[in-house]
């Protein structure tokens, strides 16, 4: 059952979302995915036994902060990282409507490649930087750069 869930290739328009032909700039969430298991059954003779933990599938949502209505979501393997998808969720919304904003936690920090694609999407990023990041080197990113730079002026300790 789980490998035929992860072939389904759904998409928004078939879940009866329409298309806005007058859609005007959003700000997105992308959030953390959550872990779906496909059944219960087994769980109390893992438990006992201590036996390897069954896979399951996570779910990947972008969603509009103001109408609350899923933009773009993705299903995968329980061992994909959610920094993985955030590209995917932010090419498939930006297809459909123009962005303004993205919001997302702090792990979608550690991929220079999901703040170069808000760059190159002229998306302004509210993406929380780690405490750690000490370094004002572009190392690839000039978004992040600048980032930890006004962080740094500001003197917040996250």
């Amino acid at each position: 059952m789980r490998r035929r869930i992860l072939k389904i290739k759904p998409f928004i328009e078939e879940m009866g979302f329409e298309k806005d032909d007058d859609c005007e700039p959003i700000t997105m969430i992308v959030d953390d995915a959550s872990g779906l298991t496909v059944s219960k059954e087994g769980d109390y003779i893992e438990e006992k036994w201590i036996r390897k933990k069954k896979e399951f599938v996570k779910l990947h949502i972008a969603v509009d902060a103001k109408s609350k209505k899923v933009v773009s979501f993705r299903i995968t393997k329980g061992n994909v990282h959610d920094t993985r998808k955030f590209g995917p969720l932010v090419r498939e919304a930006a297809e459909k409507c123009d962005i303004d904003k993205v919001h997302a936690d702090k792990a979608h920090d550690n991929r220079r490649e999901n703040l170069n694609l808000l760059d190159d999407l002229n998306v302004e990023p509210t993406i929380g930087i780690r405490k750690n990041a000490t370094s004002i080197r572009a190392r690839g990113c000039q978004l992040r750069r600048d980032e930890v730079i006004i962080i740094k002026k500001l003197g917040y300790q996250g």
